[in-house]
């Protein structure tokens, strides 16, 4: 169903009724009407409409972009807009609903409950297990450690609110948009990329932010730093600074040990990158110990629009790249399919042209089968009397040892080559 064939349904069905017909449930079809920005009728809508109260019915408003076209209960939410190169300027600045940093949106509303409720940090290795990992994956991008959590999404909030207020909507990308989220170091100090580094959670759709038509994803880490520990007790580690030897009789031995662990610093780096697997672009911004997220969110905000100007020129060129790859491939199938197309063309000539040389052959053997025995019966005349009915009786034997498929039959079942294999492309002048 299109977006305006559910506004109009929703409109005139009410939702229990259509939710059954549609064979889901109503919280269901609730959240179709929020994923395709289409207005559903409140509370008691129908029975003040019953009563004869004249209800205003409001407009399905333009859909967005990034916003899905179509539901379907088997596949989901299809058709979201494409990029295309004459992008239209972001929106103007929506009404302010709340002020940055004080209202809560609605990416981040209820986002801490599915933080604090799920896989409790535990020790790992290479830093595993030291940020949360909830069990929610269609979650706001964002990872911390439990210490952090709360500041964490109200940094997070107050940029969300500070982007929408300047026009740019931010959401969590479309399951049909083809948007990824790539990995991302989460060390303060970026490392060598290497394979065996764990992955620690990232949600299954990226947070974006649109740009008029372009989308940047956006990402907050909480950045971990690299700490001597110590490893006591038997069951747990120890910053190294704060471990206290303790007082050894003669002969005893610490059996404590140290090694480099990542730990979380409470420092957040935000990362904006290209959510489109053919474009690498990344902008980022970290704190320091003097220099907070909060008071880099502004210029942040100022910057966005360069930015996806920057960004919808790569991937308009990423995108014209593809298609002279996606044209070359083309051409490359195209001689294969020529090349075989020759081949079985070829080998349907060669084919009809054997069948015809054996039925020439065959009507050979066959005409001088005929004319011998046509031969031996009229010299049967010359035979003495009391031969005659012997040889006669021989002929017989012999022409019906002789007898094979009549060549007429074989004639009807050859085939010429065009009915062995219709060539798909004419054929060249030059081919045999």
């Amino acid at each position: 169903m299109k977006r305006e064939e559910i506004y109009q349904a929703i409109w005139a069905t009410p939702m229990t009724k259509l939710s059954k017909e549609l064979g889901v449930s109503g919280s269901y079809l609730t959240r179709v009407c929020e994923i395709l920005n289409v207005p559903r009728p409140g509370r008691g809508y129908w029975a003040k409409l019953q009563a004869g109260a004249n209800m205003k019915v409001p407009a399905l408003p333009p859909q967005r972009f990034g916003e899905p076209l179509e539901w379907s209960k088997e596949g989901g939410y299809q058709g979201t807009q494409r990029f295309t190169e004459s992008a239209p300027e972001p929106s103007e600045p929506r009404q302010k609903r709340r002020a940055s940093g004080t209202g809560t949106h609605a990416l981040i509303n209820g986002a801490r409950k599915h933080f604090e409720s799920g896989r409790p940090a535990s020790e790992g290795a290479l830093g595993e297990g030291i940020f949360l990992k909830p069990y929610k994956k269609l979650l706001v991008d964002i990872t911390t450690s439990s210490p952090a959590l709360v500041r964490a999404l109200s940094v997070s909030n107050e940029l969300f609110n500070s982007l929408e207020l300047r026009g740019f909507r931010v959401a969590i990308a479309p399951h049909a948009g083809g948007l990824s989220r790539p990995g991302i170091d989460w060390h303060e100090i970026p490392k060598e990329p290497r394979s065996y580094y764990p992955t620690i959670w990232k949600p299954s759709r990226p947070t974006v932010v649109y740009v008029g038509e372009i989308a940047i994803g956006i990402a907050i880490l909480e950045m971990a730093e690299s700490v001597l520990m110590r490893y006591v007790g038997g069951d747990k580690y120890i910053r190294d600074s704060d471990y206290i030897p303790p007082k050894l009789r003669r002969g005893e031995r610490d059996w404590s040990w140290t090694t480099n662990k990542d730990r979380p610093t409470g420092r957040f780096r935000l990362q904006l990158y290209a959510p489109y697997h053919h474009v690498s672009w990344t902008r980022h911004w970290q704190e320091t110990e003097t220099d907070s997220l909060e008071s880099q969110i502004p210029s942040i905000v100022n910057e966005m629009r360069a930015m996806g100007d920057e960004l919808s020129k790569l991937v308009l060129a990423a995108d014209r790249k593809e298609e002279l790859r996606r044209q070359e491939w083309e051409r490359e199938l195209e001689l294969i399919d020529r090349r075989d197309d020759r081949l079985e063309a070829k080998e349907s000539r060669e084919q009809s042209r054997a069948s015809l040389i054996k039925l020439i052959r065959m009507w050979e053997r066959a005409e001088s089968t005929r004319r011998f025995f046509e031969s031996i019966e009229v010299r049967l005349g010359e035979l003495p009397e009391e031969m005659r009915e012997e040889v006669s009786a021989r002929i017989a034997l012999a022409k019906e040892f002789a007898k094979t498929s009549s060549p007429w039959d074989v004639f009807l079942d050859w085939r010429t080559p065009t009915e062995l294999y219709a060539p798909r492309y004419p054929r060249d002048d030059s081919e045999e």
